[in-house]
């Protein structure tokens, strides 16, 4: 199990210690931890003896248990706490890792406990400062349709060498346009505003479009 605490700051971590050979929760009566059964490893360095050893709290009909941590023992980024009773094991073997917080030499940076930057000092200012929506840039009308054209003409925006503005003015014709020619082999349609043909098809005698040649300027 992982636990999350600051970095340097003196802590407790409450766990569950069960009973050696059975299933039950430890209880004050059942351990009495001596120095060597508890080590700490800060960021995977060599083992020691933690300076405080573990209390059971009594909770109803059973207990948890108290491990309290100094600043110096937290003044790490990876803190692993190991458990292996040195007497006739009256406990099962035990382990939980802590990572810190809120500090540039912690696990994880970031501080959550402060209100206006997270600890991070990138954050210059309180982020309630941020610009209104009033004084964001707002665009001319010049600029807007500047906007929509660069996306109406993105080349290859449909498919290969067809743009947005190409798709509509096709779509437009099919839709709106004048045709001629449709009992013929060759059918034309028209642009909306009828100034040439916009779509030139081939068909054979079922009405199936054999060639299309297409004008989107």
């Amino acid at each position: 199990m992982v636990f999350w605490r600051k970095y340097n700051t003196a802590t407790h971590v409450y766990v569950p210690m069960i009973k050696r050979g059975v299933v039950d929760f430890a209880v004050a009566a059942d351990w009495t931890p001596v120095a060597g059964d508890v080590k700490i490893s800060k960021d995977g360095g060599a083992a020691a003896n933690v300076t405080n050893l573990p209390t059971a709290i009594t909770m109803g009909n059973t207990a948890m248990w108290d491990f309290s941590l100094t600043a110096s023992e937290l003044s790490a980024a990876k803190i692993a706490i190991t458990v292996a009773d040195s007497a006739t094991k009256a406990v099962e073997d035990q382990m939980f890792l802590i990572e810190t917080y809120g500090h540039a030499s912690a696990e994880w940076k970031v501080d959550p406990g402060n209100s206006t930057s997270m600890g991070l000092t990138t954050l210059d200012v309180a982020i309630s400062s941020r610009a209104s929506a009033a004084t964001q840039q707002t665009l001319t009308p010049e600029e807007r349709n500047s906007v929509a054209d660069a996306l109406l003409d993105r080349i290859d925006a449909i498919e290969a060498g067809l743009t947005v503005r190409g798709a509509m003015r096709l779509g437009a014709a099919a839709d709106a346009g004048k045709v001629a020619g449709a009992s013929t082999p060759t059918v034309t349609i028209r642009n909306v505003g009828d100034t040439k043909n916009r779509i030139t098809a081939t068909v054979d005698a079922d009405g199936n479009r054999t060639a299309v040649t297409t004008d989107v300027t």
